[in-house]
């Protein structure tokens, strides 16, 4: 049997994992050739620490995946580009063009493109123009609902609830709010909690969940004055019970971090800080459910300024899928790309993994579990990888007809 070409779409611990474990069942390369595209311009590293990078505690090497860079090449023989973005999938001709501007050939492409964080509709921050939002955000918004500009044979596909909310890009915001999800994005709110500590300003938080909590204690460890704006009733709600939740908060306030909830944020002003909206007890909103024109204005007044020099988004994630969408690979209901048992997708040839994909047969399509569930997946699907050549379409279930079929194959 020739040697294949797998092709891996993310640099980040789960693409690494998997090509690490392909190559382990593969050690000299005979039957699998390798290469990993990566958009940032370093190697892979553990997004679970940026934290660390805000409280001093890390620096940016420490974040490195083990044998992630050099090692990936020479330890692993696998070919990485980072820098490399991956622009296009060709699912007819089995090609990816890279922002480079070549096309990389494949037998078989691993997507591993994880998740971005979520932007919420925030006046000032986006959604409406010449209030702080890019017009760049507006065109990808469309692009998005649209499939992302569909190539060549790709079915059209309605556009899902995810997939209609806009992902994080640096370039779409205002320069004073900023995500958490690259050692880019760490950097930036560094600087931007430097000039607040500076001006004797402050942080907001917004989103009380882990990634937003642990960013929010990382900061005030470093002196910054740091404000949790959580719209529940009480912290990390998804986690949580009431009682856990007010623990958590008296422990937070206790470092310094203050806590705001039962709150909306409703207008990001740059130069002064966060709008805010009262709540109702339940988290439902008291100030706009019912009222006239009047009634709304005088919500509107009402409606409290949260003085701050910077703002970190932290209110969910959104699977990054565009290029799957944009290929024309079916996605589930909430937004991930669809894959059977086999962490197949609707294309034989085409494979996908963590963040990124979600099983039909899951309640609405849920996304991948803990790191151990991914690290086990990535075993799974490198043996599946190197064990069968990618076959034609009528050899595999056909996701976009009814339910997916149980997987038949040895081991899995």
């Amino acid at each position: 049997m020739s040697r294949r070409h797998c092709v891996v779409i993310g640099n980040g611990m789960v693409g690494v994992r998997f090509a690490e474990e392909a190559r382990r069942h593969d050690p000299v390369a005979r039957a699998l050739a390798i290469t990993v595209l990566g958009a940032e311009h370093r190697a892979g590293y553990n997004r679970v620490l940026l934290p660390n990078l805000l409280s001093g505690t890390m620096q940016d090497e420490d974040l490195v995946q083990y044998g992630a860079g050099a090692g990936l090449q020479s330890e692993h023989a696998i070919l990485l580009r980072t820098g490399t973005a991956a622009i296009r999938i060709n699912l007819a001709e089995q090609t990816v063009t890279t922002s480079d501007g070549d096309m990389v050939r494949y037998d078989h492409l691993v997507l591993a493109t994880g998740a971005t964080a979520r932007v919420p509709a925030i006046t000032g921050i986006r959604g409406r123009e010449g209030e702080g939002t890019s017009a760049r955000a507006g065109e990808v918004a469309r692009a998005r609902m649209d499939g992302g500009g569909r190539g060549p044979g790709a079915p059209g596909k309605a556009p899902t609830r995810a997939a209609q909310e806009d992902g994080w890009d640096a370039g779409q915001l205002p320069r004073d709010v900023t995500a958490l999800r690259t050692i880019a994005d760490a950097h930036r709110l560094m600087t931007l909690a430097a000039t607040a500590r500076r001006k004797h300003g402050r942080i907001a938080v917004l989103g009380g969940g882990v990634l937003g909590l642990e960013a929010a204690r990382a900061l005030a460890a470093r002196g910054t004055a740091v404000t949790v704006v959580h719209q529940a009733g009480h912290l990390m709600d998804r986690q949580l019970d009431v009682p856990a939740g007010r623990v958590l908060a008296g422990a937070l306030r206790a470092m310094g971090v203050e806590v705001r909830l039962g709150v909306q944020a409703i207008r990001w002003e740059p130069g002064r800080g966060l709008w805010l909206d009262g709540m109702a007890p339940d988290g439902g909103d008291r100030s706009r459910a019912g009222l006239d024109g009047a009634g709304r204005a005088a919500a509107r007044a009402a409606a409290e300024l949260l003085p701050c020099c910077g703002l970190l988004l932290s209110a969910g994630t959104i699977p990054e899928t565009g290029l799957a969408a944009a290929a024309g690979l079916r996605l589930t209901p909430s937004g991930t790309v669809a894959i059977d048992d086999a962490l197949t997708t609707s294309d034989p040839r085409v494979h996908a993994i963590g963040d990124c994909a979600g099983h039909p047969g899951a309640a609405g399509g849920r996304r991948a579990g803990p790191p151990a569930h991914r690290s086990r997946a990535s075993r799974a699907l490198s043996r599946v990888v190197l064990s069968h050549p990618a076959q034609g379409r009528r050899d595999r279930p056909d996701l976009r007809r009814g339910p997916v079929p149980r997987a038949r194959r040895p081991g899995l």
